[in-house]
């Protein structure tokens, strides 16, 4: 089924007298597994598993390798849920929200869309080049999203706010560019989204680098 739209995924009462959730979940691995129920309504079941990203995007106040040892933990007792490729996915997540018939769905693109397509790769370029945003600063938030806002929106029109895609072409630049000792911004992933011809993004990522601005 499509996602489309998506305003709320369904929380299973069941979830309660799961074995799993109950006993073997401390209350760290049980918020992340809500939040990350959440942000694949967010992100169209496409959730990334980088642990800097799921730290800041849920407020989680834990180290960054514990939160990466809490996914792998979430992983391993719950089989629907998927880690492969950099991303989270939850198996027949179509029966966990309301989603769109075909014939009844919108197109790509919408106003709202395009928004919120354009907050998740400036969350995430924040992520990929390790700029720390306090957040008790909101002059600094707003100044590193009007930073990159502009061609969050380029990226987003040119994948015709396919969020994947974009984030594997975010990925692609950030692994070509760290092998190479090369900087890169946005713009970077943009030029080489339009050349195409020296990249193939719907190949694994290679090996990721960070960089600081």
């Amino acid at each position: 089924m499509p996602y489309a739209n998506i305003h709320y995924i369904k929380l299973q009462i069941e979830l309660l007298n799961d074995k799993r959730f109950i006993f073997d979940c401390d209350q760290e691995q049980k918020w992340l597994y809500i939040g990350l129920l959440l942000l694949a309504g967010d992100t169209k079941n496409c959730t990334s598993s980088d642990e800097n990203y799921l730290k800041n995007r849920l407020n989680i106040d834990l180290s960054p390798e514990k939160v990466k040892e809490n996914v792998k933990h979430l992983a391993s007792i719950f089989p629907k849920m998927v880690c492969k490729g950099g991303y989270v996915k939850f198996k027949k997540f179509n029966e966990l929200h309301n989603y769109l018939e075909p014939k009844k769905r919108k197109p790509e693109g919408t106003p709202k869309e395009l928004q919120r397509v354009m907050q998740s790769i400036v969350e995430y370029i924040i992520v990929k080049k390790s700029i720390v945003v306090d957040e008790k600063n909101p002059y600094l938030k707003q100044h590193v999203f009007k930073r990159y806002i502009k061609s969050a929106k380029e990226l987003a029109l040119l994948t015709n706010c396919n969020e994947e895609l974009a984030k594997k072409a975010i990925d692609w630049v950030s692994g070509w560019c760290g092998e190479k000792n090369f900087n890169w911004e946005l713009e970077t992933v943009i030029k080489h989204y339009i050349n195409g011809k020296s990249c193939n993004f719907n190949k694994a990522p290679k090996k990721e680098y960070k960089t600081t601005l």
